[in-house]
Protein backbone atom coordinates (compact mmCIF):
# COMPACT_ATOMS: atom_id res chain seq x y z
CA UNK A 1 0.00 0.00 0.00
CA UNK A 2 0.74 3.78 -0.76
CA UNK A 3 1.48 5.39 2.47
CA UNK A 4 -0.29 8.78 2.19
CA UNK A 5 1.61 12.11 2.04
CA UNK A 6 2.19 13.92 5.03
CA UNK A 7 0.14 16.73 5.43
CA UNK A 8 2.71 18.65 7.81
CA UNK A 9 5.27 18.93 5.36
CA UNK A 10 2.73 20.21 2.77
CA UNK A 11 1.45 22.41 4.92
CA UNK A 12 4.36 23.75 6.64
CA UNK A 13 5.93 26.00 4.07
CA UNK A 14 2.81 27.42 2.83
CA UNK A 15 2.11 28.73 6.09
CA UNK A 16 5.62 30.58 6.57
CA UNK A 17 5.21 32.13 3.49
CA UNK A 18 2.38 33.75 4.46
CA UNK A 19 3.16 35.00 7.72
CA UNK A 20 6.34 36.72 6.64
CA UNK A 21 3.96 38.19 3.27
CA UNK A 22 1.65 39.65 5.93
CA UNK A 23 4.67 40.64 8.14
CA UNK A 24 5.64 42.77 5.31
CA UNK A 25 2.59 44.89 5.21
CA UNK A 26 3.02 45.37 8.55
CA UNK A 27 6.22 46.97 8.63
CA UNK A 28 5.44 49.05 5.49
CA UNK A 29 2.24 50.37 7.15
CA UNK A 30 4.00 51.59 10.41
CA UNK A 31 6.81 52.63 8.24
CA UNK A 32 3.85 54.78 6.50
CA UNK A 33 1.98 55.87 9.40
CA UNK A 34 5.47 56.97 11.16
CA UNK A 35 6.18 59.05 8.53
CA UNK A 36 2.71 60.80 8.29
CA UNK A 37 2.98 61.15 12.00
CA UNK A 38 6.35 63.26 11.75
CA UNK A 39 4.96 65.45 9.07
CA UNK A 40 1.72 66.35 11.28
CA UNK A 41 3.82 66.98 13.92
CA UNK A 42 6.45 69.63 11.62
CA UNK A 43 3.49 71.27 10.15
CA UNK A 44 2.35 72.47 13.92
CA UNK A 45 0.13 69.55 15.04
CA UNK A 46 -3.40 69.83 14.72
CA UNK A 47 -5.08 72.71 12.51
CA UNK A 48 -8.07 74.62 14.09
CA UNK A 49 -10.26 75.21 11.38
CA UNK A 50 -12.86 77.80 12.02
CA UNK A 51 -16.50 77.21 12.38
CA UNK A 52 -18.52 79.26 10.50
CA UNK A 53 -20.84 81.26 12.82
CA UNK A 54 -24.81 80.78 13.27
CA UNK A 55 -26.51 83.84 12.95
CA UNK A 56 -28.28 84.40 16.65
CA UNK A 57 -31.96 84.14 16.64
CA UNK A 58 -33.64 87.33 17.14
CA UNK A 59 -36.66 87.42 19.49
CA UNK A 60 -39.59 88.89 18.22
CA UNK A 61 -40.59 91.77 19.98
CA UNK A 62 -44.49 91.20 21.70
CA UNK A 63 -46.98 92.57 20.02
CA UNK A 64 -48.67 95.57 22.50
CA UNK A 65 -51.45 94.51 24.84
CA UNK A 66 -54.98 95.24 23.83
CA UNK A 67 -56.72 97.80 25.80
CA UNK A 68 -59.45 96.08 28.14
CA UNK A 69 -60.97 99.79 28.75
CA UNK A 70 -61.82 102.96 27.04
CA UNK A 71 -59.86 104.28 29.71
CA UNK A 72 -56.98 102.39 29.41
CA UNK A 73 -56.92 102.75 25.15
CA UNK A 74 -57.28 106.35 25.55
CA UNK A 75 -53.89 106.34 27.99
CA UNK A 76 -51.81 104.27 25.67
CA UNK A 77 -52.57 106.03 22.78
CA UNK A 78 -51.03 109.52 24.61
CA UNK A 79 -47.62 110.34 25.92
CA UNK A 80 -46.67 109.23 28.94
CA UNK A 81 -46.73 113.15 30.46
CA UNK A 82 -50.58 113.11 29.22
CA UNK A 83 -51.66 109.92 30.36
CA UNK A 84 -50.51 109.79 33.68
CA UNK A 85 -52.99 112.76 35.58
CA UNK A 86 -52.76 113.56 39.12
CA UNK A 87 -55.74 111.45 41.10
CA UNK A 88 -58.44 113.94 42.25
CA UNK A 89 -59.65 112.77 45.75
CA UNK A 90 -62.81 111.59 45.66
CA UNK A 91 -65.94 113.35 47.10
CA UNK A 92 -68.67 112.15 49.07
CA UNK A 93 -72.01 113.57 47.56
CA UNK A 94 -72.77 116.37 50.29
CA UNK A 95 -69.30 117.68 48.92
CA UNK A 96 -70.92 116.92 45.44
CA UNK A 97 -74.20 118.84 46.57
CA UNK A 98 -72.34 122.11 48.33
CA UNK A 99 -69.69 122.56 45.14
CA UNK A 100 -73.06 122.47 42.82
CA UNK A 101 -74.87 124.83 44.65
CA UNK A 102 -72.19 127.03 45.27
CA UNK A 103 -71.75 127.06 41.35
CA UNK A 104 -75.28 127.94 41.30
CA UNK A 105 -75.19 130.69 44.02
CA UNK A 106 -72.44 132.22 42.24
CA UNK A 107 -73.64 131.95 38.14
CA UNK A 108 -76.32 134.71 37.16
CA UNK A 109 -79.50 133.74 36.31
CA UNK A 110 -80.30 134.62 32.58
CA UNK A 111 -84.46 135.45 32.06
CA UNK A 112 -84.00 136.36 29.02
CA UNK A 113 -86.62 133.23 27.20
CA UNK A 114 -85.24 131.58 24.01
CA UNK A 115 -86.59 132.38 20.83
CA UNK A 116 -88.23 128.72 21.28
CA UNK A 117 -90.01 128.85 24.17
CA UNK A 118 -91.72 131.90 25.83
CA UNK A 119 -90.31 131.34 29.52
CA UNK A 120 -86.93 131.02 30.79
CA UNK A 121 -87.12 128.79 34.42
CA UNK A 122 -88.72 125.35 35.13
CA UNK A 123 -91.00 127.16 37.70
CA UNK A 124 -92.69 129.21 35.37
CA UNK A 125 -92.99 126.41 32.70
CA UNK A 126 -95.01 124.58 35.79
CA UNK A 127 -97.13 127.27 36.62
CA UNK A 128 -97.94 127.67 32.77
CA UNK A 129 -98.92 123.74 32.30
CA UNK A 130 -101.26 124.02 35.78
CA UNK A 131 -102.98 127.54 35.60
CA UNK A 132 -103.46 126.82 31.85
CA UNK A 133 -105.28 123.41 32.52
CA UNK A 134 -108.98 123.45 32.85
CA UNK A 135 -110.62 122.00 35.55
CA UNK A 136 -111.58 118.76 34.28
CA UNK A 137 -109.20 117.90 32.05
CA UNK A 138 -106.45 115.46 32.86
CA UNK A 139 -104.07 117.49 35.55
CA UNK A 140 -99.93 117.77 34.73
CA UNK A 141 -97.71 114.84 36.24
CA UNK A 142 -97.24 114.99 39.23
CA UNK A 143 -93.06 115.67 38.72
CA UNK A 144 -94.57 118.84 37.46
CA UNK A 145 -94.53 120.54 41.18
CA UNK A 146 -90.86 119.78 41.81
CA UNK A 147 -88.68 122.81 41.61
CA UNK A 148 -85.19 122.65 40.68
CA UNK A 149 -82.19 123.96 43.03
CA UNK A 150 -81.44 126.71 40.66
CA UNK A 151 -85.06 127.80 40.44
CA UNK A 152 -85.05 127.76 44.17
CA UNK A 153 -81.78 129.83 44.54
CA UNK A 154 -83.41 132.21 42.60
CA UNK A 155 -86.71 131.92 43.44
CA UNK A 156 -87.09 135.90 44.64
CA UNK A 157 -85.26 137.04 41.58
CA UNK A 158 -87.60 134.81 39.46
CA UNK A 159 -91.02 136.04 40.74
CA UNK A 160 -90.42 139.78 40.85
CA UNK A 161 -89.48 139.71 37.35
CA UNK A 162 -91.79 140.95 34.69
CA UNK A 163 -91.85 138.88 31.38
CA UNK A 164 -93.98 140.82 29.47
CA UNK A 165 -96.28 140.03 26.77
CA UNK A 166 -94.59 141.01 22.77
CA UNK A 167 -95.93 141.94 19.76
CA UNK A 168 -94.68 138.22 18.16
CA UNK A 169 -96.89 136.23 20.94
CA UNK A 170 -99.56 134.13 19.95
CA UNK A 171 -103.25 134.84 21.80
CA UNK A 172 -102.16 131.53 23.72
CA UNK A 173 -98.79 132.45 24.75
CA UNK A 174 -100.09 135.91 25.36
CA UNK A 175 -102.38 134.36 27.79
CA UNK A 176 -100.18 131.60 29.25
CA UNK A 177 -97.80 135.13 30.07
CA UNK A 178 -100.70 136.63 31.74
CA UNK A 179 -101.80 133.65 33.90
CA UNK A 180 -98.24 132.84 35.35
CA UNK A 181 -97.89 137.09 36.30
CA UNK A 182 -100.84 136.24 38.29
CA UNK A 183 -99.73 133.14 39.49
CA UNK A 184 -95.86 134.57 40.69
CA UNK A 185 -97.94 137.07 42.78
CA UNK A 186 -99.84 134.55 44.26
CA UNK A 187 -96.42 132.34 45.34
CA UNK A 188 -95.10 135.43 46.56
CA UNK A 189 -97.74 136.04 49.21
CA UNK A 190 -97.39 132.05 50.14
CA UNK A 191 -94.04 131.92 50.81
CA UNK A 192 -93.87 135.45 52.86
CA UNK A 193 -96.50 133.67 54.72
CA UNK A 194 -94.06 130.54 55.47
CA UNK A 195 -95.37 128.52 52.75
CA UNK A 196 -93.24 125.79 50.36
CA UNK A 197 -93.24 126.65 46.68
CA UNK A 198 -93.51 123.23 45.80
CA UNK A 199 -96.63 123.05 47.95
CA UNK A 200 -97.95 126.01 46.20
CA UNK A 201 -97.50 123.80 43.05
CA UNK A 202 -99.13 120.89 44.61
CA UNK A 203 -102.12 122.63 46.13
CA UNK A 204 -103.62 123.73 42.69
CA UNK A 205 -102.33 120.42 40.79
CA UNK A 206 -104.52 118.78 43.53
CA UNK A 207 -107.58 120.65 42.86
CA UNK A 208 -106.77 119.89 38.79
CA UNK A 209 -106.99 116.08 40.08
CA UNK A 210 -109.96 115.97 42.11
CA UNK A 211 -111.58 118.16 39.03
CA UNK A 212 -110.79 115.60 36.70
CA UNK A 213 -111.68 112.36 38.76
CA UNK A 214 -115.23 114.21 39.87
CA UNK A 215 -116.01 114.83 35.65
CA UNK A 216 -114.31 111.02 34.82
CA UNK A 217 -117.06 110.13 37.65
CA UNK A 218 -119.78 111.81 36.40
CA UNK A 219 -119.02 110.14 32.76
CA UNK A 220 -119.19 106.84 34.23
CA UNK A 221 -122.37 107.60 36.14
CA UNK A 222 -123.79 108.76 32.35
CA UNK A 223 -122.77 105.71 30.47
CA UNK A 224 -124.61 102.83 33.34
CA UNK A 225 -127.07 105.03 33.58
CA UNK A 226 -127.63 105.27 29.90
CA UNK A 227 -127.85 101.23 29.93
CA UNK A 228 -130.31 100.86 32.57
CA UNK A 229 -132.71 103.86 31.46
CA UNK A 230 -132.32 104.88 28.35
CA UNK A 231 -135.21 106.89 27.82
CA UNK A 232 -134.30 109.18 30.40
CA UNK A 233 -130.64 109.21 29.57
CA UNK A 234 -130.55 112.80 27.84
CA UNK A 235 -132.19 114.25 31.00
CA UNK A 236 -129.97 113.15 33.00
CA UNK A 237 -127.08 114.33 30.95
CA UNK A 238 -128.16 117.62 31.48
CA UNK A 239 -128.89 117.68 35.48
CA UNK A 240 -124.60 115.93 35.43
CA UNK A 241 -123.76 119.42 33.21
CA UNK A 242 -125.62 121.77 35.64
CA UNK A 243 -123.73 119.91 38.69
CA UNK A 244 -120.15 120.62 37.03
CA UNK A 245 -120.78 123.44 36.08
CA UNK A 246 -121.74 124.39 39.38
CA UNK A 247 -118.24 123.37 40.54
CA UNK A 248 -116.43 125.29 37.65
CA UNK A 249 -115.48 121.93 35.96
CA UNK A 250 -115.94 121.50 32.30
CA UNK A 251 -119.23 120.13 31.31
CA UNK A 252 -119.32 116.42 29.14
CA UNK A 253 -119.66 116.96 25.94
CA UNK A 254 -120.39 113.71 24.32
CA UNK A 255 -119.74 112.87 20.29
CA UNK A 256 -121.91 111.39 17.76
CA UNK A 257 -120.89 108.24 18.27
CA UNK A 258 -121.23 108.01 21.80
CA UNK A 259 -124.96 109.87 21.99
CA UNK A 260 -125.63 106.96 19.23
CA UNK A 261 -124.45 104.35 21.33
CA UNK A 262 -126.44 105.54 24.44
CA UNK A 263 -129.39 106.35 22.64
CA UNK A 264 -129.34 109.83 23.25
CA UNK A 265 -130.48 112.12 20.04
Amino acid sequence: MIAPPNKSAQVGPKRSACKRHVGGWLVLSAIVLGGAGLLWLWNGGPVNTPKAEVPKKVAAEAPPKKATSPEQGKAARQPESVAKKPERPAMSREEREKAAYKRIVETPLDLTPKTNRIFRTGIEASMARIFMTRRGDPPPPPFTTAITIRDEVHLAEILTAANPVLDTDTQAQADSKEMVEFAKKEMVDFVKNGGDPEEFLEYYRGKLQEAFDVRRESMVSLMKFAREEPELAAEYLVRINASLAEKGIRTIELTDKQKERMGLK
